[in-house]
């Protein structure tokens, strides 16, 4: 059975924490793991793109340094998620 921790839990977005008026609005780790997301997404979403076209594929092998960051983006992540699984 799950236990309730005894600490509210706290709103997750900062337009929900401005809403709750429940501040920082912002921390640091939010930005951080939002930089990170966005920094991935994309890149990610242009090798999906590869599929469709070969002017995708010709712009990934372009931006080398943003595949490159965004590999190691999604091991630390992955890696994050196996060592942070409790079952």
């Amino acid at each position: 059975l799950p236990t309730t921790s005894s600490r509210p839990l706290r709103p997750k977005s900062p337009i929900q924490r401005y809403l709750n008026n429940k501040k920082p609005y912002f921390s640091r780790n939010d930005c951080i793991f939002d930089f990170l997301n966005g920094t991935s997404l994309l890149a990610f979403g242009l090798l999906t793109a590869t599929v469709f076209s070969n002017h995708f594929l010709y712009m990934v092998l372009q931006a080398k340094l943003s595949i490159a960051v965004a590999g190691v983006v999604g091991i630390i992540f992955l890696l994050g998620e196996f060592f942070n699984d409790v079952n």
